[in-house]
């Protein structure tokens, strides 16, 4: 059979159909090519999501490490730890429900990006940071904040042993010095008068690094049926997720959650994996924060007036793990330095107010993260003289009207037209 075509239906049988192809070849295309954009754009979300999370503040950040190497007689600096004599007392023997004073820790300490200069402790095993004292039967240590920040190696229902005490002493020199708290012969837990000797253990704050770390002695879990047998170590600075560090003493390991870890131990024996004889092969506990991966540089101090000046200075490069920077001054020749201010990242100047006339200042700048320090930069500048000025107006006039007041006393000076609380003002009557 012969088949007759015609060419016109060919050719365009032909050109449909080639359409046909040209157009799914265009549509798998263009599938592909969104489909890689759609990919790369979650990929590209995603490294900036984490990017953003990476930089939050969290007490994740801080890195957890233990080992059985350690001593109650020398820190992690190599600094000797002679508790023996030189300490001073913050509880004494026999003592339930007692908390000390806020105390000085001798050294600026950063923790949670915080700067804090005191602390107290209590006979339950807790210390606290910061200007307020904290409570004489608070046995735990989660409900801590960023302002008065928890801590404890052991914390419990606990009490003074007859013998004990809680003690501390500042051990090195800056700016490597070490804050060395000693609950010493405590009664693990609560017994009534006179408190058995259980236990003894340290806490441990560095200058600089912002470390914290718990050191243990001998450590026995008393017959004592009379109190809860919850007992925990770690710190928090809030109560949500990532503003604690809870330890699970059993396996040694650590818990960011919003939830505290309790421990608790079986009576009249030695706690296990807290429990040495030796110094040198002591348990450790140790916190250590992240590192500012660099800091301030190229301090500016400028424009000096009689009440204040500038400071300005080039940005931390890179910002990984810095928190903020803070601002400092010395009025002694930079023999010790004050807090004055923070400042947010990305803003690199602040503006100094209320200064003392006359006066030589010492500026220091720095970053932190959450508990360590970044190289500092300096600057030193002057405030000038404060400006006097007479009363020359009328009886009756108004103080706030500035030509009332004059450089001179015979008007033939400046006008105070700018009102500073640095200026001296006489007033000799008309």
């Amino acid at each position: 059979m012969v088949n007759y075509y015609n060419s016109k239906d060919v050719e365009s049988n032909f050109n449909s159909s080639n359409e046909v192809n040209k157009k799914a070849g265009f549509n798998r295309a263009f599938t592909s090519l969104f489909g890689k954009f759609k990919c790369m754009a979650l990929i590209m979300f995603m490294m900036l999501t984490i990017g953003q999370l990476s930089w939050a503040q969290s007490t994740a950040n801080y890195a957890f490490t233990t080992n059985t190497t350690g001593s109650l007689v020398l820190d992690a600096n190599a600094n000797a730890v002679d508790m023996s004599s030189g300490t001073t007392q913050l509880v004494a023997a026999d003592l339930d429900d007692s908390a000390s004073p806020v105390t000085n820790i001798g050294f600026n300490f950063f923790m949670y990006g915080n700067l804090f200069n005191q602390f107290s402790a209590s006979s339950n095993g807790v210390i606290q940071l910061g200007g307020a004292q904290v409570g004489t039967i608070t046995y735990v240590l989660s409900g801590g904040s960023t302002t008065t920040p928890r801590i404890g190696a052991l914390a419990a229902d606990l009490r003074t042993g007859i013998s004990g005490k809680v003690h501390y002493k500042v051990v090195g020199t800056a700016p490597n010095r070490c804050l060395v708290v000693e609950f010493n012969n405590m009664s693990l837990t609560f017994v009534g008068s006179p408190g058995s000797n259980d236990g003894t253990y340290q806490v441990r704050l560095y200058e600089n690094s912002g470390i914290i770390e718990y050191v243990y002695g001998s450590m026995f879990r008393n017959a004592s049926t009379t109190t809860t047998a919850a007992i925990y170590s770690g710190f928090s600075v809030g109560s949500a997720i990532n503003t604690t560090a809870s330890i699970t003493t059993a396996t040694n390991t650590v818990s960011n959650g919003a939830a505290f870890n309790l421990n608790s131990y079986a009576n009249s024996v030695n706690i296990p994996n807290l429990h040495s004889t030796v110094d040198g092969s002591r348990r450790i506990y140790k916190f250590t924060p992240p590192v500012p991966a660099a800091g301030p540089t190229s301090l500016l101090v400028s424009g000096a007036t009689s009440s204040g000046m500038t400071l300005d200075w080039t940005a931390a490069a890179p910002t990984t793990n810095i928190v903020k920077y803070i601002v400092f001054n010395s009025t002694n020749g930079g023999a010790t330095y004050n807090f004055v201010a923070n400042v947010p990242l990305g803003t690199n100047t602040y503006a100094a107010t209320l200064l003392t006339p006359s006066t030589t200042y010492d500026w220091k700048v720095i970053a932190v993260s959450e508990g360590a320090e970044s190289t500092s930069i300096t600057g030193t500048l002057a405030t000038t003289a404060a400006s006097t000025y007479y009363w020359v107006g009328t009886t009756g006039g108004n103080w706030n009207t500035p030509a009332n007041w004059n450089t001179a006393a015979d008007n033939t000076g400046s006008t105070r037209t700018v009102v500073t609380t640095s200026d001296v003002l006489i007033v000799d009557g008309d």
